[in-house]
């Protein structure tokens, strides 16, 4: 174990940020980590193995350095491209994702997960018709993979780009994906939407019962519930829905756009107007986060937008996204200072003490001089005095959190940090973590 003070610590090789692997988190039951032979002893299939491990435990800048380590032994690998790929998927790579993609693709046209990962790759980058036709593909090579169905039928919903959405095809996915997959409450929900977009309302509202009382966190599931409920003039229903939906994710916009509506109509015009307001800022942060995300994924090199995305992310309370983000950035921009200061802030607001420690410190050798160093080294000096006051409930609480950023996906993770917070009487942020979880898609 590290000693407290940094300067007795051995200089790590650049780019050399594990922070999940050190901060283990025993609520999740991960494996223990593979003990690393000598390179001597390693086999070309180690490197793929071990990549594949540490992307299940969400050690992503280990499976990262690993995959690389997996196409460089065999660069004619199938599998090593199309883990690299989600790995670039999950850590926001999203250029170098694209090309390890492609590479799949290139070698074994016939492999769906290959084009899987590409539309969802090309939906990050907001290039909803190359999504769309690699979705298509996917769903034509492995037509008996309910994912495929899945990420197609969301796809058809056009992502805002006329011309691309069609919800008679989109339900047509989605029950395809559930004749596959019965219990699949994704393409329930999807199945839901499709049927209100087609002004289906008695059938939708049988799925989305299903949904909500399956996920009863599901904040989306709530929304197109309560838009049946309000044409169907049930108004009392629709803004108990609404209301649900605000209070799981105050940043669902189009739920307080509603909302406000339902209750001019039931002539609660002060509590509407509140709920006007309320839409008007979530619009304005959701018109923010989207030009922000465009930058940073058209371009996954540049600086200024992986940084300024990496700080927005985090004043949203969206930090799982912010770290990934952040010491991507600076993993593989090792000399740009500017990056290892985001990411020691990024990473002292999740409560990372040796990831801050060290992106601190990589910060200060860099510039030393330059104020927010300085400041990001006194942030992480600060969170270690902290850390050291907490008692045995606090521990507990942050380590489930450190937990439940690492895999926001894993509903276990989530669970075990919302059940602590409501030990604690923080019942509306246990809601708020459980919805977060809800909205994370299929694992390509």
């Amino acid at each position: 174990m590290w000693s407290d003070d940094s300067r007795e610590r051995p200089r790590r090789r650049a780019g050399r940020l594990p922070a999940t692997a050190r901060h283990p988190v025993p609520a999740l039951a991960v494996s223990a980590v593979v003990a690393l032979g000598s390179a001597c002893s390693r086999t070309e299939t180690e490197p793929l193995a071990w990549a594949d491990e540490a992307l299940r435990e969400g050690r992503l800048t280990d499976a990262w350095r690993l995959s690389g380590e997996a196409v460089d032994a065999d660069s004619t690998s199938v599998p090593a491209w199309i883990l690299r790929s989600r790995i670039a998927l999950h850590s926001m790579r999203t250029g170098p994702g694209l090309v390890a993609a492609e590479r799949a693709i290139a070698l074994d046209a016939t492999d769906a997960r290959g084009h899987i990962v590409l539309a969802l790759l090309e939906q990050r980058r907001r290039r909803h018709l190359a999504a769309l036709a690699a979705a298509a593909e996917a769903v034509r090579l492995a037509p008996e993979d309910p994912r495929c169905h899945i990420v197609h039928g969301e796809l058809l919903f056009g992502g805002g780009v006329v011309g691309t959405a069609d919800h008679a095809e989109a339900e047509a996915a989605f029950r395809e994906a559930l004749r596959l997959a019965p219990e699949s409450d994704r393409a329930r929900y999807g199945l839901g939407k499709a049927l209100v977009l087609q002004g289906r309302h008695d059938e939708a509202e049988t799925f989305l019962d299903t949904v909500v009382e399956a996920l009863p966190h599901h904040a989306e599931a709530y929304y197109w519930r309560g838009l049946v409920r309000m044409r169907q003039r049930e108004l009392e229903e629709a803004e108990a829905d609404f209301r649900q939906a605000t209070d799981l994710d105050p940043s669902l916009a189009a739920a307080w756009f509603n909302r406000a509506r339902v209750l001019r109509m039931m002539g609660r015009n002060a509590a509407a107007d509140g709920a006007t307001f309320r839409h008007e800022t979530a619009k304005e942060e959701d018109e923010r986060s989207e030009s922000y995300e465009i930058s940073y994924h058209g371009d996954t090199d540049a600086s200024g937008p992986a940084l300024l995305l990496a700080r927005y992310l985090a004043s949203r309370g969206r930090l799982d996204e912010a770290l990934r983000v952040a010491e991507s950035f600076a993993v593989d921009h090792p000399d740009i200072g500017p990056a290892w200061i985001v990411l020691a802030e990024v990473a002292t607001t999740a409560t990372f003490l040796e990831l801050a420690s060290e992106a601190a410190e990589k910060a200060l050798d860099l510039a030393s001089g330059n104020p927010k160093a300085l400041a990001a080294a006194e942030g992480a000096a600060g969170l270690r005095q902290a850390l050291a006051r907490d008692d045995e409930a606090q521990r507990r609480i942050r380590e489930s959190f450190r937990g439940f950023l690492l895999r926001p996906g894993d509903p276990a993770a989530a669970e075990s940090y919302a059940a602590l917070l409501e030990e604690t009487g923080q019942g509306k942020q246990a809601g708020q973590v459980r919805a977060r979880s809800a909205r994370f898609g299929v694992e390509p």
